[in-house]
């Protein structure tokens, strides 16, 4: 979030490098001095691993596999998934939320989320291109990339193609925290396009009683 936020403010690239190494400095020295426990850093790279034991470290990603591809183009039907109702799948009202919705709505289900929450960013990017200050850019853009993080890194990881690192998905992963935080971002993004929307109606206003 706040390396694309710099971006958008047009920070040096050189400072983007710099954050990056950085916090992988700081990740790499954490690991060394045994701040991050062996079973934290599997979870972690899990996904580099396809050959890791289904019963240990690789069991959340492979039941969560598991279960959107046991839910096939329709899925199985809203609470019918076999995977979530046994509990087979691990965490699946918040981290593995989109499992659930694999298995149960099927890939309609996954697309039609995945739409949804794919128009909410690009609205929040775009009234932070349309907006006329510095701090409606920087606002709105910063709620689009967080939920934008968000949901490439819950969706990835319920795939294998992220690290599992817990992050909700936003709207439906269970959590007050988290919810009250995104939604709060969209009602910042709703107040930007609202202020931008009424300058906008006083200046066109306030033009025509100038040529009057």
């Amino acid at each position: 979030i706040f390396i694309g936020m710099l971006f958008v403010s047009g920070a040096n690239f050189l400072y983007v490098l710099g954050i990056i190494a950085i916090t992988a400095g700081g990740f790499f020295g954490a690991l060394k001095m045994g701040i991050i426990k062996q079973y934290q850093l599997d979870r972690i790279l899990v996904f580099l691993k396809p050959d890791v034991s289904t019963e240990g470290a690789g069991y959340n990603l492979y039941q969560s596999k598991l279960a959107i591809g046991s839910g096939g183009f329709a899925g199985k039907g809203l609470f019918l998934g076999k995977q979530t109702n046994l509990s087979y799948v691990p965490e699946h009202h918040t981290d593995f939320i989109f499992s659930v919705i694999g298995e149960e709505m099927g890939f309609i289900g996954a697309f039609m989320v995945i739409a949804v929450l794919g128009f909410i960013v690009w609205k929040s990017f775009r009234t932070a291109s349309s907006s006329n200050n510095s701090f409606g850019l920087l606002a709105a853009s910063g709620v689009g990339f967080m939920i934008l993080s968000q949901v490439i890194i819950n969706i990835g990881m319920t795939i294998g193609i992220m690290p599992i690192i817990g992050i909700p998905l936003p709207f439906l992963s269970s959590g007050g925290s988290s919810l009250v935080s995104t939604f709060f971002g969209i009602a910042l993004v709703s107040n930007i396009y609202i202020y931008k929307e009424r300058r906008r109606d006083h200046e066109i206003a306030y033009d025509d009683f100038s040529n009057e």
